[in-house]
């Protein structure tokens, strides 16, 4: 029996969502089987797809300062029961740095034969100008291939990739956006349904102490306000654009989506 195929994005800002929607499309081509699901919130995380042996569960997350999300490294209700699995590390044209070995990790301990890894690209969340337009006609080649090599690799039922667990970068201070004129809100709730925290409260408000010690500064409530009424405090972003543009000159050239297999 073909195997069930499982393509799931944590996609703050939508540009997870179209590598993942990629990928699902290259399966499909192949004749099999997709399920497509989000992991961004935590009602979200709290029903994930019940997998099986069989099955090949690809997830693919934005990465963050060079990590993996904080809200991904604990998901207790995350189990494989021996599904293959396949990371995908999807960032903005700078570097994954720690993110992709450390979700490899995470998804080995919780029950996933990971076979496959790769470092994938989409426009910047913080620099929109950095990887613009990606992923595009070329990446959407190279993902459709990713997939055909993925199905190509079950079938010789390769070794799970190498656990390596040196220690990661620090997780440093972040940011977070605020609400930028409470008047203008229409307490519509599309910042609060896609917090992937949780942190946003009614009328668009949060717990500052919370916003400090959980907010992943994703993007997610910028992106998705429809009035535009959510951004990083001004003098945070005065404070950020010098880092911001070193980023920029730093990142400019284009980088090509990687690709790393198990051993047979």
């Amino acid at each position: 029996m073909s195997p069930k195929v499982y393509v799931g994005a944590m996609s703050p800002t939508g540009g997870t969502a179209k590598v993942a929607s990629l990928l699902a499309q290259g399966f499909r081509a192949c004749g099999q089987s997709v399920s497509e699901f989000s992991f961004l919130t935590p009602a979200q995380r709290a029903l994930p797809p019940q997998f099986s042996p069989d099955d090949i569960a690809i997830f693919c997350f934005p990465v963050f300062a060079g990590r993996v999300p904080k809200c991904l490294t604990a998901w207790p209700q995350l189990q494989g029961h021996g599904a293959k699995a396949v990371v995908g590390a999807v960032y903005g044209n700078r570097a994954c740095d720690d993110a992709t070995r450390e979700m490899v990790a995470i998804l080995h301990d919780h029950g996933f034969k990971v076979i496959a890894s790769a470092e994938l690209i989409a426009q910047h969340s913080l620099i929109p100008q950095l990887a613009a337009g990606r992923p595009d006609a070329e990446d959407a080649n190279w993902l459709h291939h990713f997939a055909a090599q993925i199905m190509q690799v079950v079938a010789q039922d390769v070794a799970e990739i190498a656990i390596d667990r040196s220690p990661y970068l620090p997780y440093g201070p972040t940011p977070y956006p605020v609400l930028l004129d409470p008047a203008r809100c229409k307490q519509c709730k599309v910042c609060s349904r896609f917090c992937p925290q949780q942190l946003i409260g009614v009328g668009g408000v949060a717990d500052e102490e919370r916003l400090k010690a959980e907010c992943l500064n994703c993007q997610a409530c910028v992106a998705r306000c429809p009035y535009h009424n959510r951004a990083l405090p001004n003098q945070v972003q005065t404070m950020m654009a010098p880092m911001l543009k070193q980023i920029w000159r730093n990142n400019q050239a284009r980088k090509e989506n990687r690709a790393c297999f198990g051993e047979a």
